[in-house]
């Protein structure tokens, strides 16, 4: 069965891809997901400064996987100078870099990491940010396609989704 589909001029062989998070923090995780028969891979949300995650940070039982790790851990410099040049070298699919958390931020990381993005992925639940100036300061820098993860901290879904669209 064919599920190879293009979105917004991009080609994947099938729509499945890892979950920006633990999987995908990596440069040998995002190359296992490059060599495998995934159609896309999402980096771990990269912000300016790693996160500091206390561990453990996950437990789980035979049902589930309970996760309360927070950005990369590592430095955006690590991203920008190491790990995605190097996926780029051997790139075969779409990559989707997830970033975050401020205007800040974005006016840092979007220029650095736009040549190897095809689409962003973009959180903005630790940003206290107004949505409008998040969605405008990546704007500045790129034309690739965003897409915004709603928060769990939004309580207008409509005037997100607004927002954004402006």
């Amino acid at each position: 069965m064919d599920l190879s589909l293009t979105l917004l001029g991009v080609k994947f062989d099938n729509p499945l891809g890892p979950a920006s998070g633990p999987l995908s923090g990596s440069y040998q995780s995002l190359k296992f997901f490059n060599d495998n028969k995934c159609g896309v891979m999402v980096t771990k949300t990269i912000s300016v400064e790693g996160a500091h995650v206390p561990k453990p940070c996950m437990a789980g039982t035979d049902k589930l996987i309970y996760n309360c790790e927070l950005w990369s851990e590592l430095h955006s410099d690590v991203w920008i100078e190491a790990i995605l040049p190097q996926i780029d070298n051997v790139k075969k699919k779409p990559l989707i870099v997830s970033v975050g958390y401020t205007s800040e931020d974005f006016n840092y990381l979007i220029p650095k990491v736009d040549p190897y993005v095809d689409f962003y992925e973009v959180s903005t639940h630790y940003s206290k940010d107004s949505l409008s100036s998040i969605v405008k300061s990546i704007r500045r820098h790129t034309e690739k396609p965003i897409f915004m993860k709603l928060s769990p901290h939004v309580e207008d879904y409509l005037g997100f989704v607004k927002t954004v669209l402006e």
